[in-house]
């Protein structure tokens, strides 16, 4: 939920840094870079992503980033790896290096506050999402634990690690206040761990535990080991302990959900095996849904997840390996590999600065767990910033060289330009972000006002504002499609209401609906790749094949579409099927023509039709075998064909499969009871009766079945329920009168007007 606006803050405040700084290098006249070819490191990561948003066709939205995914977009690519800069050189104190820490010790115990306290229901925020189970800063209830273990290693390493008696490498008041902050923060990130029961948790915490005993080891000459080590041992012993044994006790947490290794690991492999663009660039950053949808196995489809569309695999290696492909991926791993070696190799020189090593502690220790955790786990925005601060603090160790601007004018000139360039970029990106926050306030607003009930008009009035803001969404146009069609639904019941046939209604109406095909069209121009596109275009068709030439055929195509970008997914077969019925059942109305050229063509594309809706259902029902609407619709094209029977017995499977459903009954008796299946017609609408006593034309039907039979008392006495149902209704009046004068009915009687069905 947070997302965007974190995103917002890393951009605006990374770039107004990297400005400062820039602009205090060239005010002053001289400049000071980290030297060496590792530091080039980062900047081959951000090269390798926008390399692969370049190849990629996914929409303009892939340079932000699509909501909820904005840590793979690569203007946070940009800022972070300019955070990343900026902070290397500016960390070049260990007065700075302090106040870094105590950042993020500080924040990481408010944000356990918060979290902690929501977990007991004492909600500290003071906005409505806040108070839903499971809240804190972070993002899902997993990583907010996994964070919380990071900036515990990170204080302890400075415990641990430095050469004073108790110190933490602060002084006076501080190191008391630091020394503090680690205890509460460490109880914090054990409760979590505790009470969540994470795996990747504990494996994190068993890793970073045996850190800090390896650099307690590596300093127990200046800093003596004494009770140091007793902390990371407890904890490397509770880590085994708890990686097998679930903790009983705890408030109840929201289940995390995603994606098990192996089918995150076959959608990468089959993402990369599209071609050799795809192997080295990937599908491109922040669209591992659209690869999920496209290649996620049919087996899931047995599961209760098998309509999920998960936005990233439960490893952030493996998402970053199907989004960036061998590129990202290895640029990624390499700048891991280089700095996880520099710093323990700067942990292992003999030289006296004591602080400077127990910052690298601090950094690597950080770096390390996150690094690890990457692998084994998802990532976020925090997590991601996280890790480029870690970064940036072991980068701020490296070498530097000194430039003097005022002896070479064409460097100062050089600097000049570069300063203005970021300034300019920095300014421009600043620009966007606002906007699309401000989209997406404005879209939070209509999703209320949609929630509320509200009229459509005040929706519309916000999406487009939205759209109007930030123009790069598709989420924005595909909800203007569904808006501008509710509209144009309620505008003309309102006019058929007043009886209201002018041309001007009829204009309103015609342009409220090209307003939701034009949206629809260009939700799937802004996002080519996204199945939701494709089905909400292809549903948009569908409603209005009434009053679009040619909308079955546009409808058709976008479910075929969004099959193909989903193939496993058997409801955009059971759509597809659903076009094919209407026109099947458009063809029907024809065959009454009086021209027998049109009744021929009529019957020929009735036959083609159904046969095509037959085809697609039986799709569906292969890919998940017990998807309800795909047996339903399979029944109503068998009753179509005249196959009764076979109808009936599709509407008996999805009958057994959900007993208590009055509705599927009530349609299984009454193709019983056309089959000429009076026997069991009658079964089942005793059985409908049982669950629902007040089930109107199932009373009815079985009085008629009873009076066929010859039970005239049954047939009366139910006869009579239905008519204290419905005291208005003249019809159920009269058979009850000929019912109880003898006189049979010649037919089974036609349904009644008030049918109420649960």
């Amino acid at each position: 939920m947070l997302e965007t606006s974190k995103q917002l803050l890393l951009v605006l405040l990374s770039f107004a840094a990297l400005t400062a700084w820039l602009g205090s290098m060239a005010a002053e006249g001289r400049a000071r870079f980290r030297s060496g070819w590792v530091v080039a490191f980062p900047a081959f990561f951000l090269a390798a992503t926008i390399v692969s948003a370049a190849f990629s066709n996914a929409g303009p939205w892939i340079w932000l980033g699509r909501p909820g995914q904005e840590y793979e977009g690569v203007l946070t690519c940009a800022a972070l790896v300019a955070f990343c800069y900026t902070l290397s050189h500016v960390a070049d104190s260990a007065s700075m290096r302090r106040r870094i820490i105590l950042c993020t010790l500080t924040s990481a115990f408010v944000s356990g506050v918060i979290g902690v306290s929501a977990m007991f229901g004492w909600h500290l925020l003071p906005f409505d999402a806040a108070g839903v189970a499971g809240f804190n800063t972070v993002g899902s209830v997993d990583a907010f634990s996994l964070y919380l273990q990071v900036a515990m290693f990170i204080g302890w390493a400075l415990w641990i690690g430095s050469a004073r008696e108790r110190g933490t490498f602060f002084v006076g008041s501080l190191d008391s206040w630091v020394r503090l902050l680690t205890a509460l923060v460490s109880a914090l990130a054990l409760f979590v761990a505790l009470v969540g029961n994470f795996p990747v948790v504990w494996i994190v915490d068993g890793l970073g535990a045996a850190f800090l005993v390896a650099l307690a080891i590596t300093r127990r000459e200046t800093i003596g080991l004494g009770g140091r080590l007793a902390f990371p041992i407890t904890l490397f012993v509770l880590s085994i302990v708890f990686l097998f044994v679930r903790f009983p006790f705890g408030p109840a947490l929201p289940t995390v959900v995603s994606p098990s290794y192996e089918t995150s690991w076959n959608v990468a492999e089959s993402t990369l095996a599209q071609g050799s663009a795809a192997l080295w660039t990937g599908s491109g950053p922040g669209t591992f849904a659209f690869d999920y949808a496209k290649f996620r196995p049919v087996e899931i489809n047995q599961s209760a997840f098998w309509n999920l569309r998960f936005d990233r695999s439960n490893s952030h290696a493996v998402t970053l390996l199907t989004t960036t492909g061998l590129l990202g991926a290895g640029a990624w791993l390499l700048l891991i590999v280089v700095l996880i070696v520099y710093g323990i190799r700067r942990l292992l020189t003999k030289d006296r600065d004591d602080d400077a090593k127990t910052t690298v502690a601090a950094g690597l220790v950080g770096f390390v767990v996150l690094s690890v955790a990457h692998m084994l786990h998802s990532s976020d925005m925090t997590l991601t910033f996280l890790t480029w601060a870690c970064a940036g603090l072991i980068f701020s160790h490296f070498p530097s060289t000194d430039f003097d601007l005022r002896r070479s004018p064409r460097t100062g000139l050089i600097s000049s330009f570069v300063l203005v360039i970021v300034l300019l970029g920095s300014l421009g990106a600043s620009f966007l972000l606002v906007n699309r926050f401000v989209a997406e306030t404005a879209f939070a607003r209509a999703v209320s006002l949609s929630r509320a009930g509200a009229d459509p008009s005040g929706v519309i009035g916000e999406l487009e504002y939205a759209s109007s803001r930030y123009s790069w969404s598709d989420a924005y146009e595909r909800s203007l499609s569904v808006a501008f069609l509710n509209q144009a639904t309620s505008r003309a019941g309102e006019f058929a209401a007043k009886q209201d046939a002018s041309s001007a209604a009829r204009e309103e109406v015609s342009s409220l609906v090209a307003s939701s095909v034009n949206a629809a069209k260009r939700a799937t121009e802004l996002g080519p790749d996204d199945v939701l596109n494709w089905a909400g275009r292809g549903t948009v068709y569908r409603d209005v094949m009434g009053s679009v030439p040619n909308a079955e055929d546009f409808a058709a195509a976008s479910f075929k579409q969004a099959a193909l970008f989903e193939p496993a997914n058997p409801s955009h077969l059971v759509d597809l099927a659903r076009v094919y019925l209407m026109v099947a059942d458009r063809a029907r109305s024809m065959s009454g023509s009086d021209d027998s050229a049109v009744v021929q063509a009529a019957k020929r594309a009735e036959i083609d039709q159904l046969a095509a809706a037959e085809k697609a259902l039986q799709a569906a029902i292969d890919l998940k075998r017990d998807y309800a609407p795909a047996y339903y619709y399979l029944a109503a094209t068998l009753e179509r064909q005249g196959r009764l029977d076979e109808a009936a017995s599709r509407i008996a499977g999805l009958r057994d499969a959900n007993p208590n459903d009055v509705s599927l009954g009530f349609q299984l008796a009454m193709l019983y009871l056309r089959g000429g299946h009076d026997d069991l017609a009658t079964v089942e609408l005793e059985r409908v009766l049982s669950i629902n006593p007040n089930h109107s034309n199932a009373l009815w039907y079985l009085s008629a079945l009873y009076e066929r039979a010859g039970d005239l008392e049954q047939a009366i006495r139910l006869a009579e329920r239905v008519a204290e149902l419905n005291p208005d209704n003249a019809a159920v009046r009269q058979r009850v009168e000929q019912l109880k004068a003898g006189k049979a009915a010649a037919e089974i009687p036609v349904p009644i007007e008030e049918e109420i069905i649960e």
